[in-house]
């Protein structure tokens, strides 16, 4: 409706400008030809108007006169039939006039059109910002309903193994899916690894070695929750003293299970789990003089996660 009214005011300035323009530019020269014309004229003769030839074209009526001279005036008068068809002199002044109150009009109505484009600027800006904050809202509303319906994959430690041989030390974990829809193409990469202990700030832990390809699919809250293992590198591996060894209070280096577990929700967005769980000396069994307490044999301890090592994205 604005880009109506706008088009329709364009076109009135045009034509009122156009109008006001060609009688300026007729009278100006029409009336110093006429006004040179004049003082040659012999008394009685009219003097040429901006509507005489070759401005206007005009018909000749046939019209029926009265025989008979006017009373009150000469023959020169009486043949005089022009008067009754051109305007005098004065009328230039009158279009004059005219042509300046139709620019007059049509500047005011370029100020109507100029309070239009302002008003349809700013009708579009106030759009723009609609539309910017509908955009906002349907992401923050897709966002929501990702980050409820997506899969989030917990990490437990579970066992461990080869802790007092000279076999490979092994640490097992379950992978629990604590979200509402299921985990798909679940892989796992993780490695034990000798620390320093405690782990200092901003330490960056190493990468895990590459596996093969698991691809597995993670259920809700499945009651026989998928286990992973990650091993000692084949080139640090440990014998059985320096293990034992690991468990004392005084201990300066640790091991330390870490990797990271990545999936897809059902969004198709790659998402991951990392871990990192170091064995708490702090937590094995000792008597009253700091020696290992045994239970049926085996040596009883915790692992603890590692604080900033730990996170779902």
């Amino acid at each position: 409706m604005a880009f109506a009214r706008g088009c329709y005011s364009i076109g009135i300035l045009g034509a009122t400008l156009a109008i006001g323009l060609l009688l300026i530019l007729g009278i100006i020269p029409q009336t110093k030809q006429q006004t040179n014309t004049c003082e040659h004229r012999e008394a009685g003769e009219r003097c040429p108007t901006p509507l005489d030839p070759p401005f206007a074209v005009f018909a000749v009526l046939p019209i029926q006169v009265s025989p008979g001279p006017r009373q009150g005036g000469s023959d020169n008068d009486s043949g005089n039939w022009q008067e009754w068809f051109w305007p005098p002199i004065w009328s230039n002044w009158a279009l004059g006039i005219i042509a300046v109150v139709a620019i007059c009009v049509g500047l005011r109505t370029l100020r109507a059109i100029q309070r239009e484009a302002i008003i349809m600027i700013r009708q579009s800006r106030v759009l723009q910002r609609q539309a910017n904050t509908m955009e906002r809202q349907a992401n923050i509303s897709r966002d929501a309903a990702q980050q409820q319906l997506r899969a989030y994959i917990g990490v437990h430690q579970v066992g461990f193994m080869g802790i007092e041989d000279d076999t490979p030390f092994g640490v097992g974990f379950a992978f629990i899916n604590h979200g509402q829809t299921p985990a798909s193409k679940f892989n796992l990469k993780g490695v034990v690894d000798l620390l320093p202990y405690p782990l200092p700030d901003g330490l960056v832990l190493p990468e895990p070695p590459d596996r093969a390809t698991q691809d597995g699919v993670i259920f809700p809250n499945e009651t026989n929750s998928m286990t992973g293992w990650v091993w000692e590198r084949e080139t640090q591996r440990l014998n059985a003293k320096e293990k034992v060894g690991l468990l004392a209070k005084d201990t300066t280096k640790e091991f330390y299970a870490h990797g990271i577990a990545t999936y897809n929700d059902i969004f198709g967005i790659t998402r991951s789990t990392e871990f990192c769980f170091v064995l708490n000396p702090a937590s094995v069994i000792r008597d009253k003089v700091g020696d290992i307490l045994r239970d049926k044999g085996a040596i009883k301890f915790q692992w603890a996660p590692v604080a900033n090592h730990n996170a779902t994205r």
